[in-house]
This record gives C-alpha cells, sequence and structure tokens, in this order.
C-alpha cells in the first residue's frame, strides 16, 4: 500500500470505513486541535467536511491512487510528502475539498463543461488558501520550528492577510481558473510576497486545469452511462451540506439554478459559481449531525457506476445498495471484475484498479514539480487551451 511518511499509521485496508476520521484529525494529528483554535471558520469548514461522511482510501498501485473526485468514491488517500508539515497540510486540503463536490456531468453542451471546469478549479482555488494559508498561519502562531515559507505559498498571505475571506478565496478562484490576479486585495506593501506565490504555483494551476480538462473529457466519452447512473442516483447518493441543496449536484442543476448562460463571459461564470458555493456552502451554518451511512452509500453508489458502463445487472446493484447489502454488493463487484476479465472486456491492469476503486474518469498523470509545466502563462493557457478548446 502506497502510506503516508509522518501521519499516524493508517489501516492496511484499501477502504476504511471504520477509522473516525474526526478523531484521527483532531486527537491523532499533532498541531491540529491548537491551530483551528486561530480560524474559527476553519475548524467549521473541517467538521462540515468531516460530517459529509468521507473515508480512507489506500491503494496499491499508481493508476488508482491517482483517481482524485471529491465527495465520490474516492475517498481520501494516503499522500506522502518530505517532511510532517507538509503532509499534514496536504491531508488538511485535501479533507477541505470534501466541502464542495466536484460536479456530476450532466450535458453534453460547451456550457455544461465550463460549468464543469469552473466549479472543479474553484476547489483548488479555496482549498490552497484555506490549508496553505490559514491553517499555515495558525501553525506559524504556535511557534513551530519550521521554515513555512520554503513552499512559496504562505508568503502570499502576507499581501492578504488584512481582508476577509470571500474576497482572499474569489482572488485566488479567479487566478486558478482564468489567471486573473484582478480580483485580489492586495496590501501594496507585500505586493512582490504575493507575486512570488503566484509566479511559482503558476504551473500547479496549469496542470490543474490540464487535469480537470482530461476528467470532463473523460467523463464525456461514456456520456449516455454517465447520464443514465446520474438519473437513477442523484436521490440515493447524499451530496455535501449546504443550505440550497444536499443532493448531488450536476452541471444542469446549477446552470437551472444560477440561470447561466452560454453567452456570458468565463469571468461572469466563475464569479456566479463561486457566490454560490460561498453562499451556501463555506458558510454553511447548521447544526452538524453524523450519519456514519452517507460514507458506504456514496462509495457504494458510485462503485454501481461498472453496470452502467459495462451492461450489467444495473437494477441488482442499485437495490443492493437501497437495502444496505455491501457485503453482497462486493461479491456480486468482484464476479462481475472476474467475468469482465475473463471475456477481455477489460485488461488486467483495469482489473487491477478497478478491485480497489471504480474510477469516473480515466487516469491523468500531470507534473506539479516542473518549473515550466507549459511554455505559456495561465491567462492564456485557460483562454486558449482550456476553454477555447471545448
Amino acid at each position: 500500500m502506497i502510506t503516508t511518511n509522518y501521519l499516524p499509521e493508517r489501516k492496511e485496508v484499501n477502504i476504511d470505513f471504520d477509522t473516525n476520521l474526526e478523531k484521527y484529525l483532531y486527537e491523532e494529528c499533532n498541531y491540529v486541535k491548537d491551530a483551528v483554535k486561530r480560524y474559527k471558520e476553519l475548524d467549521r469548514m473541517l467538521k462540515q467536511a468531516l460530517a459529509n461522511g468521507i473515508f480512507f482510501r489506500n491503494s496499491a498501485n499508481h493508476s488508482s491512487f491517482n483517481y482524485w473526485q471529491p465527495l465520490s468514491n474516492a475517498g481520501i488517500p494516503a499522500v506522502p510528502k518530505g517532511d510532517y508539515i507538509h503532509e499534514l497540510t496536504f491531508f488538511i486540503h485535501d479533507v477541505l475539498h470534501n466541502m464542495i463536490p466536484d460536479l456530476q456531468i450532466t450535458g453534453r453542451s460547451e456550457l455544461d463543461k465550463r460549468v464543469y471546469i469552473i466549479e472543479r478549479m474553484l476547489g483548488e482555488g479555496v482549498c490552497l488558501v484555506l490549508a496553505d494559508m490559514y491553517f499555515i498561519d495558525a501553525l506559524k502562531d504556535q511557534g513551530i520550528d519550521y521554515d513555512f515559507y520554503k513552499k512559496n505559498i504562505y508568503q502570499g498571505f502576507n499581501a492578504l492577510r488584512d481582508n476577509d475571506l470571500y474576497d482572499n478565496l474569489l482572488g485566488n478562484v479567479m487566478y486558478a481558473t482564468l489567471g486573473t490576479k484582478d480580483y485580489f486585495k492586495i496590501d501594496e506593501n507585500y505586493h512582490e510576497d504575493l507575486d512570488k506565490y503566484l509566479d511559482w504555483f503558476e504551473p500547479v494551476y496549469i496542470s490543474d486545469l490540464k487535469w480537470t480538462l482530461s476528467n470532463v473529457n473523460s467523463k464525456l466519452c461514456r456520456a449516455k452511462s454517465s447520464f443514465e447512473w446520474f438519473d437513477d442516483y442523484k436521490d440515493i447518493i447524499p451530496g455535501g451540506l449546504s443550505k440550497d441543496n444536499n443532493m448531488l449536484l450536476s452541471t444542469t442543476y446549477l446552470i437551472e439554478k444560477l440561470d447561466l448562460k452560454n453567452d456570458m463571459s468565463n469571468e461572469e461564470l466563475t464569479k456566479k459559481i463561486f457566490d454560490y458555493i460561498y453562499d451556501n456552502i463555506l458558510t454553511y451554518d447548521e447544526e452538524l449531525t453524523k450519519d456514519s451511512g452517507k460514507a458506504k452509500k456514496r462509495f457504494y453508489g458510485f462503485q454501481s457506476k461498472l453496470a452502467y458502463d459495462y451492461a450489467l445487472d444495473k437494477e441488482q446493484y442499485k437495490q443492493l445498495i437501497l437495502n444496505g447489502d455491501y457485503e453482497i454488493f462486493e461479491e456480486l463487484y468482484q464476479e462481475d471484475l472476474e467475468e469482465l476479465l475473463k471475456k477481455r472486456l477489460i485488461t488486467e491492469k483495469e482489473y487491477q484498479i478497478f478491485k480497489e476503486v471504480y474510477p469516473h474518469h480515466t487516469a491523468c498523470f500531470i507534473s506539479y514539480t516542473s518549473k515550466y509545466v507549459e511554455d505559456v502563462d495561465i491567462k492564456t493557457y485557460s483562454k486558449k487551451n482550456i476553454f477555447g478548446v471545448l
């Protein structure tokens, strides 16, 4: 199993529904309990993500390890890093992602694709600020002996720390998605600190854009089965906590709810979608209730897409989930995988991946470490290489 280097040891199982993630995060991970006292919003958001019903997923191969889709069957992977603080921050980042589910794409139009990409990148922009700026700032306040500036992210917070959370999140979302710096509210005394963060992190957001476009195209390669699966499960699989809608969120829902139009600019679409997410999810203020059944229903509901992509017994899968017969589901799923392999409808490599998790899009391997991911700035890349090719 791919495992962490520094965080507390995880169970050596593929899918772990048993570990209490709140206890793991707040009691077993050093510094977290004290750090969240500095920013109450961060504490609430972490607990909100946990209340959505998330679980640990461990992987024995890099292709299934690569699968990531917040609030799905992807769970929280074990991601080893070079030191404890880096690994902890990455873990916090991944937990926070599970406040904001990736949309399910439910239409083939260019507008559906734009909405999917914007909302997916919105999650990256939000979680980076929360984990690598606010959380790191809270750790620094504890007097921990660590070079908090070595990742070239935290120093950008110097230019932003006097703003309210909304402005800082919106500014970074606009940059991550569209490459524009216009929405940042900057303390000019620290302008160079923000630029250093943006210049250093630009290749990462370019890679995230590339990954997101690959995901949406991959999903639409099986559009018929994807749409059918969503129609059957949208009222079964629990969505994330929201003031508006706790069902699975889709591109069709946001387009209709926000009255989004194809002639709107990407900037206008991003602002509207961000405001929806901020108002309904990021500022969720209702009582958090724990439901241990959410995680299993979500995992097995997403696993069931195998039946739609390979014309298996969809009704049997669905009934097992409705009845909570997950052990029988596992047996049926394994039998079907073996039959698909025997008939050469899937490869041996796919069989090994699907045994761990059934991904809803093909793997896309990107680089976050290359000095220049693309020989172009993010603003140009977003406009021409992402939104310009839909």
